[in-house]
């Protein structure tokens, strides 16, 4: 890694002034290595590993744009095109259908999701965030149910089901992977329990328990 290339900077505007997001060439270095040695453990080709810094925020700027970091930064938009350029550079075939099945299967198997308390970052507690369905038309919320749809009081938007997407923000928020039907009903502003209990069958999630005391898993 060069000189300029390790001094890098990339700043992120906000409301309160600027965010240093540090080295993204260290970044792509330290992933680099990872993956060959992924590789090498389980003893595939060794292929030529390319690295590329997209850009996809539009408030973020660069400082220090040399030719070597230009080269190595593209916008989100210009993304495909980039990868075309690598493409034709190659002439070789490192890898068959098999390997690159076996390395997918590999990743994703040894890949671990990052947990994220979102209410403990920010010190939040339930109290802090709008509850109910958010309407995807105006974002009003709540919506509320009326016989096979839910209705917005504020633009008239009608949806039949919106729940699927309302009940994955519930993990995001940090209020865990398992849901009751009195935590369920208070999450989307809900007083009925037999109500909840039908959506929450057609929700389709696993679950564990009698009807009474049962407890939903979130996916």
């Amino acid at each position: 890694m060069s000189q300029e290339e390790s001094s890098l900077m990339k700043i992120r505007h906000n409301e309160t002034g600027y965010e240093r997001l540090g080295d993204p060439f260290a970044q792509l270095a330290r992933h680099k290595i990872q993956l060959s040695s992924i590789i090498q453990e389980h003893k595939l080709p060794q292929i030529p590993i390319y690295t590329q810094i997209v850009m996809t925020h539009k408030s973020a700027t660069l400082y220090k744009k040399s030719p070597t970091i230009l080269n190595n930064v593209v916008f989100h938009t210009n993304l495909p095109t980039r990868l075309k350029e690598i493409d034709i550079t190659q002439n070789n075939t490192y890898f068959s259908e098999k390997d690159s099945n076996k390395l997918i299967n590999i990743l994703l198997k040894i890949h671990r999701d990052e947990e994220y308390n979102l209410m403990e970052y920010y010190g939040l507690s339930p109290s802090d965030f709008i509850r109910g369905v958010i309407c995807p038309n105006c974002t009003y919320s709540p919506m509320r149910k009326s016989y096979q749809k839910w209705f917005c009081s504020n633009c008239g938007n009608t949806e039949k089901n919106p729940l699927q997407h309302t009940i994955k923000d519930y993990p995001l928020l940090g209020l865990g992977n398992t849901v009751t039907n009195k935590s369920f009903r208070e999450f989307v502003c809900l007083h009925s329990s037999s109500v909840a209990s039908k959506e929450l069958q057609l929700l389709n999630l696993p679950h564990q328990g009698s009807k009474k005391v049962r407890t939903y898993f979130i996916k």
